[in-house]
């Protein structure tokens, strides 16, 4: 691995999104508000807002989350 990408990688959140049905969020800090048709996650620089329907959190501990649905948007917020 090249050592900017490690770097990075260290202070930014990492996501991974299999198509518009799940998405792995490394890096996260915690759960701001959690909806059927809405999540916000906390991570170390910005703000995720997750939009869409059926969204569920699947797993998540204290750096990472998994969460599956059907994502609509997605918004980063500094």
């Amino acid at each position: 691995m090249e050592k900017w990408f490690s770097e990075l990688s260290i202070v930014s959140p990492q996501i991974f999104l299999q198509s518009n049905k799940q998405a792995i969020i490394e890096g996260c800090r915690g759960l701001v508000k959690y909806e059927n048709d809405f999540l916000q996650i906390l991570t170390k620089q910005m703000q995720l807002k997750f939009y869409g329907t059926n969204l569920t959190v699947k797993r998540m501990n204290t750096e990472s989350m998994i969460i599956t649905g059907e994502f609509e948007r997605i918004e980063f917020i500094k």
